[in-house]
């Protein structure tokens, strides 16, 4: 009878292990407004023998955000009109393998310009009214007035 050893220069056995490989690919959920918070709610599908551990970057238009490396990120201002994604690596003691999620588009919060304005002061005996004619800029922030 004739046998086959597999194994390395310590004698371990080595057998059917794989480096990891993506079946399905991650999924990143959220609004894509500036301000708000994006999950990865899916690692993706992996396989691979011996166990698989991950790690996370997020990117921003397909390159790295800095120190974004958790399962969530929340958007900033440098997001807006940007494509954000979360690029996951999957690694064993055989090797590693990346792949990316779904892209979200980042936009602003709306800005609205009003040319016009009216300050209302209200004390015990009426209100004083003032009108201004200067620009201002307002933000809205959650659909909030």
């Amino acid at each position: 009878m004739i046998g086959i050893a597999i194994g390395n220069s310590v004698g371990l056995d080595i057998r059917g292990a794989l480096h990891p490989y993506n079946q399905s690919p991650p999924v990143i959920s959220g609004v894509g407004i500036e301000y708000s918070t994006l999950t990865l709610t899916s690692p993706g599908t992996w396989y691979g023998v011996p166990v698989i551990t991950y790690t996370y970057q997020w990117t921003r238009n397909g390159l790295p955000i800095l120190g974004a490396t958790s399962t969530t990120y929340t958007l900033v201002g440098a997001d807006a009109s940007t494509n954000v994604a979360c690029v996951v690596t999957a690694t064993n003691s055989v090797g590693f393998s990346v792949a990316s999620s779904n892209v979200i588009s980042v936009i602003s919060y709306p800005q609205y310009l009003i040319n016009q304005f009216i300050i209302r002061v209200s004390n015990d005996g009426g209100f004083y009214e003032a009108e201004s004619c200067q620009l201002a800029q307002l933000t809205f922030l959650n659909n909030i007035l």
